[in-house]
């Protein structure tokens, strides 16, 4: 444990350098057409298991997988849905949150845009290290020794989806979705997602899961209204 904490430390001077966003596609006006619709799950989901009965933090409670939930009514969580080569729109964000609570990356999968801040924080007051695996971005070794602890990154590229794990806590793991337009959403527990402002046009609109991969189905929007698509994974 000491040589591993070493290697930890030995990151916490380590900062994210600020990406630029190369240049693209042209800036284009944003619509008045709205992309929703759900995510479900076919069939019997496989179990949750409990990851070697690890316990952390003051709840006591075992730390169960989260690569694959579906609620009662069969919704699925932790799915991101979005246009592929969507349109590049100006958009303004707040920072999106990666957090570490009772060692557990919440949420399990987040999404951002290029440029844009991903704040990576720890609310445990123990030992943590956010690593992303190697990808199409630079990837990031970022040590927390305290509660309250954030550190900024920033993506240059689009990329679906980068695995961030704790080197400490290996049963810790998340995924950063990025993309260089704003037509992108995570799935929560009713699986619904929608995609606003989006220009008319004939799009592929594509839904990633970290376990069952990718779907696709072409959507069509005009100049204002609602389009609805919906995914099914499982058997």
């Amino acid at each position: 444990m000491p040589a591993l904490l070493a290697l930890v430390l030995a990151f916490s001077g380590c900062k994210s350098e600020p990406a630029k966003v190369p240049a693209s596609k042209p800036v284009v006006a944003a619509g008045m057409a709205i992309v929703r619709g759900k995510v479900t799950f076919e069939g019997t989901p496989p179990a949750r298991a409990t990851l070697g009965d690890q316990i952390c933090g003051v709840t006591k409670q075992p730390i169960k997988d989260e690569s694959v939930l579906v609620s009662a009514t069969g919704a699925m969580e932790n799915v991101v849905v979005y246009l592929e080569d969507g349109p590049n729109v100006e958009s303004k964000t707040e920072p999106a949150l990666l957090d570490q609570q009772y060692c557990r990356y919440v949420p399990h999968v987040v999404a951002v845009r290029t440029g844009h801040t991903l704040k990576v924080k720890s609310s445990d007051p123990t030992l943590h290290n956010a690593h992303s695996d190697k990808g199409t971005n630079k990837p990031f070794n970022l040590s927390f020794a305290d509660a309250g602890q954030t550190r900024d990154v920033t993506f240059a590229v689009p990329e679906v989806a980068i695995r961030v794990r704790c080197d400490v806590h290996q049963w810790m793991n998340a995924y950063v979705a990025v993309f260089d337009h704003p037509f992108f959403a995570v799935t929560g527990e009713d699986g619904q997602f929608e995609l606003k402002g989006v220009p008319a046009g004939t799009y592929t609109l594509v839904a990633w899961h970290e376990r069952y991969g990718q779907k696709k189905t072409p959507v069509t929007v005009g100049t204002d209204g609602t389009a609805t698509a919906g995914f099914v994974f499982g058997k």
